[in-house]
């Protein structure tokens, strides 16, 4: 019985030391893929004696990570999390628990249940912070700062963001950095700032570009061209979009080739390529629409209905527009919702129908207040962010400034240890 536990011990201190390996990799991998291949391989070595402590890390790493890309229609994921929650509790596995509380936590937000999801990310911060585990207060963080820019809390989302990219950046860990980096960018394009959305977006693909994969690669190009665009340089935005989608198709991604289409049709309309603009926003639409994804096909009909009306085709303009509206209704994307309501009255006024004009820019009115509204407080959040950088800034400067002169101090007192030993009589034996 001895002699058997000790080869137990050996054999799981031998694969022990092979998944932390694996999982050390995972950590650092410079891209996404990398990461995958290093977590697939650590799965693997599972099927060897492995301790229960570790099992238990690389199962929770997993269950987090998958908790991503499933939407666990049979509930399978949220039994595992469950499970792995109660397995890790009894052996005493906190910060494997965190990450199980963290894969229900992204299960549950993606179902719209933001309140439980918020209680289970703050858990999994607290128990970090707890055991001063950087890589997990990055990751808690980070998907609190998703949270917080869903629900349209967007300073905390800055407060979290950031913070989870300076974490992991200490931590080494590439591709976390970038990742986090290019949320930071899309947030700053969210409020409307879209020069210094446009510089992280170009941060990120200058750091990740020789990395990168196709998918990754079209996804960011998509973002700095849509941001260029925004600021009102067509050419460089065509350019863009061109390589994004060009990137998208080597990579065989039906979705995002057709999500970079839409954003073509956009810079095309604005550009006034109309014929252009609509068919390659007719591409992406049939694509939206085979998939049952109502939000893009909307997106795509409202810039079918732009490039459209120009052209003088007026009741295809208005039959895609008022496809569109309701969505946006429903979603409460004012910006969309002010934009559609304005082309759908300009259309019915061109098609005669007077009274149904005047009732729409009526509503357009209304929106365009709220939507006012809340530009003001967009514009507050950025610059209460844009004080909390300066503010952050001068603290590490202080922080630098205090270390430069304790180090200065250090060496002080050593060099005056060196003189007054010096100057000690020496002793003979």
């Amino acid at each position: 019985m001895v002699v058997c536990g000790l080869w137990v011990g050996a054999a799981w201190a031998s694969n022990d030391a092979a998944v932390r390996r694996e999982l050390e990799a995972h950590r650092t991998a410079a891209t996404f893929d990398e990461a995958d291949r290093h977590q697939e391989a650590a799965m693997k070595l599972l099927a060897g004696d492995v301790s229960p402590a570790l099992r238990l890390d690389v199962e929770s790493i997993e269950c987090q990570e998958y908790s991503f890309e499933n939407d666990d229609e049979d509930g399978k994921l949220w039994r595992q999390a469950e499970d792995g929650i109660a397995r890790a509790r009894k052996i005493g596995q906190v910060e494997a628990e965190a990450r199980f509380e963290l894969c229900a936590a992204n299960l549950q937000m993606a179902h719209g249940d933001f309140e439980s999801a918020g209680v289970r990310y703050q858990k999994a911060l607290a128990v970090a912070q707890r055991r001063h585990s950087v890589g997990l207060e990055a990751l808690a963080r980070n998907l609190r700062g998703a949270l917080a820019s869903t629900r349209g809390l967007f300073r905390d989302a800055f407060v979290d963001l950031r913070r989870a990219r300076d974490l992991y950046q200490s931590g080494g860990e590439t591709a976390n950095v970038m990742a986090t980096t290019n949320s930071l960018a899309s947030l700053y394009a969210r409020l409307g700032d879209y020069s210094t959305a446009l510089a992280y977006f170009r941060q990120v693909y200058s750091a990740s570009k020789a990395s990168m994969n196709d998918q990754d690669r079209s996804i960011v190009l998509a973002n700095m061209a849509t941001a260029n665009d925004l600021l009102g340089d067509p050419d460089q935005a065509e350019a863009l979009i061109e390589q994004s989608i060009a990137s998208a198709e080597r990579a065989g991604d039906l979705l995002q080739t057709a999500v970079s289409r839409l954003k073509q049709g956009r810079i095309r309309v604005h550009a006034g390529q109309f014929d252009a603009a609509g068919k390659v926003l007719q591409l992406a639409r049939e694509h939206f629409q085979r998939q049952g994804d109502k939000e893009r096909l909307a997106m795509t009909d409202l810039y079918l209905a732009e490039a459209l009306a120009p052209l003088h085709r007026n009741k295809e303009a208005l039959q895609h527009v008022q496809a569109a509206r309701p969505v946006f209704e429903s979603n409460r994307s004012l910006l969309n919702l002010a934009e559609a309501q304005n082309l759908e009255a300009r259309l019915l006024a061109a098609l005669g129908r007077d009274h149904e004009a005047y009732l729409v820019s009526e509503a357009a009115r209304a929106t365009s207040a709220q939507l006012g509204e809340q530009a003001e407080a967009y514009h507050r959040v950025l610059a209460q962010v844009a004080l909390d950088e300066r503010e952050q800034r001068a603290e590490n400067s202080h922080l630098r400034q205090a270390v430069q002169a304790q180090q200065a101090m250090l060496v002080e007192r050593d060099r005056a240890v060196h003189h007054r030993d010096l100057a000690l009589p020496t002793t003979s034996g």
